[in-house]
């Protein structure tokens, strides 16, 4: 059974542990220039030595870490209109720097974590709503047919904020928008044209039906969430780890992501 997207609690939750990374090297804003590029989306990890960041490694490949920004959850709650949709366009929050110590990349697969430095605490500022998802054994990958979640920064629903004139072009300062998805896992057989698709090591999800509301680029490196197996009797907000998306194949509508067996696999090669 999935959980509903507009679950407040679920939301909150996923909110939390998700987190903007933006490389500030990419090519600036300007007049001719309205989307924001190089954004992406981490989760924040509790791993048994270190909390850090985990993303797709096409996000911060190419940068430095004082490259790298990031915009955690602002604030303690979100504010919900009365489609109990998230108002995120009052959810601003400028872009911070983290205590990021390196940015590793693994060699075969297109994940980075971004170890934050020892001294780093959760609930510290500036990042006092972010929370780190506890890392465990035995995480699994969702079923084919269940529903899942997502939370990332499509840079289609950008906007602007500011305009400032540098000499003859106009630079702009951009503001990104967290949006949740709620996608349907589907068989690996809708993954034969899929380029790089292995079923070993991704999973496919269904995005078809979110295409009239915008692009998904700006989700990759996000993480993906399922409901608990093990609820207790009173239900919490509880979402487990599921994988992290990388792609979208546009021909199949389709968002190829990294099963979380994989990701395990990796970090315990990082004794993570």
């Amino acid at each position: 059974m999935g959980f509903p997207p507009e679950s407040v609690a679920i939301v909150e939750r996923i909110a939390a542990f998700s987190v903007a990374v933006v490389d500030t090297s990419m090519t600036r804003l300007d007049d001719k220039s309205q989307t924001e590029e190089g954004v992406g989306s981490a989760t924040a990890i509790r791993g048994e030595e270190r909390l850090f960041l985990l993303t797709a490694r096409h996000n911060v490949e190419n940068a430095s870490v004082s490259d790298l920004a990031f915009m955690p959850k602002p604030m303690s709650a979100s504010i919900f209109g009365s489609s109990q949709g998230p108002i995120d366009r009052f959810n601003i929050v400028s872009r911070l720097h983290l205590p990021v110590a390196e940015i590793i990349c693994c060699s075969w697969e297109d994940l980075a974590v971004l170890p934050l430095e020892t001294s780093f605490e959760e609930g510290q500022e500036p990042a006092r709503h972010m929370e780190f998802f506890n890392w465990r054994d035995g995480i699994s990958s969702p079923a084919v047919g269940s529903t899942i979640a997502a939370l990332g920064y499509p840079v289609s629903r950008n906007y602007v904020v500011a305009d400032r004139r540098a000499g003859n072009s106009v630079e702009r300062e951009m503001a990104v928008t967290k949006h949740i998805m709620s996608c349907e896992v589907v068989p690996n057989e809708r993954g034969r044209y899929v380029r790089n698709f292995d079923p070993d090591r991704h999973f496919l999800v269904d995005f078809s039906h979110l295409l009239d509301s915008y692009e998904p680029h700006g989700f990759s490196g996000c993480g993906w969430w399922k409901k608990g197996d093990d609820q207790p009797a009173v239900w919490t907000a509880n979402p487990i780890f599921a994988g992290v998306e990388i792609r979208f194949a546009r021909d199949s509508r389709l968002l190829l992501s990294i099963r979380p067996e994989i990701v395990d696999k990796w970090l315990k090669e990082l004794s993570f």
